[in-house]
C-alpha cells in the first residue's frame, strides 16, 4: 500500500457522497469551499494534518468546476472531455510510457508535461473515432464474432445468457 493512502480515501468517500447527495444548498456550498480553502495551506504544515490535504484540493477542484460549468462553452468543454475520459484513461499509460522513453526519468519540465498532455489527448481522439467507427460495422451479419453483441434482452436476469 502506498504511504498516502488514508488521505486518498478520505477523497474515496466524499466522491461516493458527493454522487449520492450532488444537489446542495448554496449555503453549504460555500461554507464546505471557504472551509477548503482556509484548511488547505495549513493542513500541509503538520504530518497528521496533511492527510486531509488531499480532499481539501478535491473539494476546490469540485466546487470551482461547479461554477465553471455554469459558463456556456466551458460547460461544453467540461462536457466533451467528460466524453473523452475513458479513452484518456485507456491511452495515458501508453503515451506515458513513449514520453518516459524520450525523455527518462528527469525532472517534468513544462513543455514536457504540456507534450504529454497534449498527445495523450490526441491519442484519445483518434481512439475514440476508430472505436466509435469500429462500432459501426455490422460484425453479426459479417460472421465475424462468435458471441452475438448484448442487446439489452435478458440483462439484470442471472441466467448467464447472452441475449
Amino acid at each position: 500500500m502506498r504511504h498516502n493512502i488514508t488521505g486518498w480515501c478520505l477523497v474515496f468517500t466524499f466522491g461516493i457522497y458527493y454522487a449520492r447527495h450532488r444537489r446542495q444548498k448554496l449555503s453549504v456550498i460555500v461554507s464546505v469551499s471557504i472551509l477548503a480553502l482556509l484548511l488547505f495551506v495549513p493542513c500541509q504544515l503538520d504530518a497528521i494534518a496533511w492527510q486531509v490535504t488531499p480532499l481539501c484540493a478535491v473539494v476546490i477542484v469540485i466546487l470551482t468546476s461547479i461554477i465553471l460549468a455554469k459558463i456556456r462553452y466551458v460547460g461544453m468543454a467540461f462536457v466533451w472531455i467528460g466524453k473523452l475520459s475513458p479513452f484518456v484513461f485507456v491511452t495515458h499509460p501508453l503515451v506515458r510510457s513513449v514520453i518516459i522513453d524520450k525523455y527518462g526519468y528527469e525532472i517534468p519540465t513544462l513543455p514536457v508535461i504540456l507534450e504529454y498532455v497534449a498527445v495523450t489527448f490526441i491519442v484519445a481522439v483518434v481512439y475514440r473515432i476508430v472505436w466509435r467507427l469500429f462500432n459501426r460495422i455490422p460484425l453479426e451479419r459479417l460472421g465475424l464474432l462468435l458471441i452475438k453483441r448484448n442487446s439489452g434482452k435478458n440483462v439484470g436476469k442471472g441466467d448467464g445468457s447472452q441475449g
